[in-house]
């Protein structure tokens, strides 16, 4: 009895269960455009091709670019170095004329100091007109000679025999 009431229960559930796998088929065709599929399923695989042609072609540009890297670091230190040394003559440079001014000015100073003094009364304006010009390019001695200690320069070390007769001298004539 029970085998005869659940047959035919089962036989309508069948029925309704296929009714309704056809309806949501004939949706599912009425939503989709299967042309349409097909051709983004087509594009999908095209552009995949495409992606993967740019994933090789960047691996051949990384790996020509870690080629190129290991000489151009090289000569990024070379360039460094060179820059380097290039500093280090700057700065020879700069005590260079550092000393040269510091000759010239006081060529300059013991040029006027060891001019023979004027006759009394005759070029006393001269004389004392040279007298300003020795007292400015002492100064200018002393400038340079205290940045040329700055650098360390053996040149300017107190006591040298030369600076000692030039102030000296210039303390007497004042």
């Amino acid at each position: 009895e029970l085998f005869a009431f659940v047959m035919p229960a089962l036989s309508s559930l069948k029925r309704d269960l296929t009714d309704t796998l056809q309806s949501l088929a004939g949706e599912i065709d009425r939503s989709v455009d299967v042309d349409q599929f097909r051709s983004v399923s087509a594009g999908i695989a095209r552009h995949e091709e495409s992606i993967e042609s740019l994933c090789d072609s960047l691996a051949v540009f990384e790996e020509t670019c870690s080629a190129l890297t290991t000489p151009l670091s090289s000569v990024a230190e070379r360039i460094g170095a060179k820059l380097d040394e290039r500093a280090k003559l700057n700065e020879q440079r700069e005590r260079l004329r550092l000393l040269q001014r510091l000759a010239q000015t006081l060529h300059h100073l013991e040029s006027l100091l060891d001019r023979p003094p004027a006759p009394e009364g005759a070029g006393a304006a001269e004389a004392l007109d040279d007298l300003l010009r020795a007292a400015r390019e002492m100064g200018r001695l002393r400038i340079l000679r205290e940045r040329g200690a700055e650098q360390k320069l053996r040149a300017v070390r107190p006591g040298l025999e030369r600076w000692e007769r030039v102030r000296k001298t210039l303390l007497r004539q004042l």
